[in-house]
């Protein structure tokens, strides 16, 4: 947890791996390699961490306010109407 990516276990928060999810494993959002470690991202991973982060600001913010997303980010996601 120093910044350089070696502390994954401090990167994550609550972070579980899909052995200690049980029951729960199939609501896992998987964390994406580059935002813990000093690697560069792929497409894939920055569509996960996408994924992941919407999953949260949808929960927290977009539903409460009972608001959408922002078109830039479907954009990104590649999901634009």
């Amino acid at each position: 947890g120093n910044g350089s990516g070696s502390g994954i276990e401090r990167c994550t928060g609550r972070a579980v791996t899909r052995e200690g999810a049980g029951k729960f494993a199939d609501r896992l959002l998987p964390l994406p390699g580059f935002l813990c470690n000093n690697i560069m991202a792929q497409h894939q991973e920055v569509q996960a961490a996408l994924a992941l982060t919407g999953h949260f600001l949808d929960r927290h913010i977009w539903s409460a306010r009972k608001s959408e997303p922002p078109p830039e980010r479907e954009k990104l996601l590649g999901t634009e109407q």
